[in-house]
């Protein structure tokens, strides 16, 4: 009986996985939540439907802003009489309003 020679398998060479990006700290997860909540309430909003702030305007929940120094935001809460909270693509920050000047 003759001998036959097995042919010689091909090694497989597999492609090297991509790196895994890096695990985010808890206030990079919240920068970026906050990011994306801001994206969603301001996506697509006409100029018009931004009110400009002015410390003696009236401002209520979910009114869209426009503040000279922080840009676009949305009020999300009222906090007190005079205070409130407004999500900017920074971060959420506390302004007041209704004062008389």
């Amino acid at each position: 009986m003759e001998h036959v020679e097995k042919p010689k398998k091909t090694p497989v060479v597999k492609p090297p996985k991509p790196p895994k990006p890096p695990k985010l700290t808890e206030a990079e997860k919240k920068s970026q939540a906050i990011m994306t909540e801001w994206r969603n309430a301001t996506a697509e909003v006409p100029e018009d439907d931004y009110k400009p702030y002015i410390i003696n305007g009236v401002f209520n929940e979910d009114d869209l802003i426009s503040h000279p120094a922080f840009g676009k935001g949305k009020v999300v809460q009222i906090t007190g009489i005079g205070k409130m909270e407004v999500l900017f693509a920074d971060g959420v920050r506390r302004l007041i309003f209704n004062r008389r000047t």
